[in-house]
């Protein structure tokens, strides 16, 4: 038996590589793949259905305003936190001093609602009303204020960097 004989100047096809090395390369290609997929999930942080949202954190925020947890406080917010009410700038430390004064003279109770969330990657910013009312010895004092606030995600929860805060009429 005669084998075929390719014409001059024409090669008889080849494959362009071999079974097993498609297989190799096509392995690699999916180890790299893969690799970068599990270094891109481990590097960000993944919200789970226990993390708190920025609507929740605010609302603890305030919750610890009321009852005048300081360490709560802290632990909510940013260490370069600043509350902006009324037109008077105030640290963390500043709020913590003023909201234990003020609770020295009576009960403060605060309301958050109509809040509106805009979250974009690690910040969220919040416009909300405040109903609030304030009990001391000269009675019953109650008010309604605007707030908005900026957080900053830090790990899987929230921090509050930013309040400001004015009376509406």
């Amino acid at each position: 038996m005669q084998h075929p004989v390719a014409p001059r100047g024409r090669s008889r096809p080849r494959a362009s590589a071999p079974v097993h090395e498609r297989h190799r390369r096509l392995l690699m290609v999916t180890v790299l793949l893969t690799a970068a997929a599990v270094l891109t999930a481990a590097s960000t942080p993944r919200r789970g259905a226990g993390d708190p949202t920025p609507e929740t954190t605010l609302r603890r925020f305030s919750a610890a305003l009321c009852a005048g947890d300081v360490a709560r406080l802290r632990a909510l917010a940013d260490p370069n936190f600043h509350l902006v009410e009324d037109g008077v700038d105030y640290d963390l430390e500043g709020t913590a001093r003023s909201i234990s004064a003020t609770l020295q003279q009576g009960k403060l109770a605060r309301t958050v609602g109509d809040v509106r969330v805009r979250a974009h990657g690690d910040v969220a910013w919040m416009v909300y009303s405040v109903t609030a009312e304030f009990q001391g010895a000269q009675g019953i004092m109650r008010f309604q204020r605007i707030e908005s606030a900026v957080l900053e995600r830090v790990g899987r929860g929230w921090r509050v960097s930013l309040i400001t805060s004015m009376q509406t009429h």
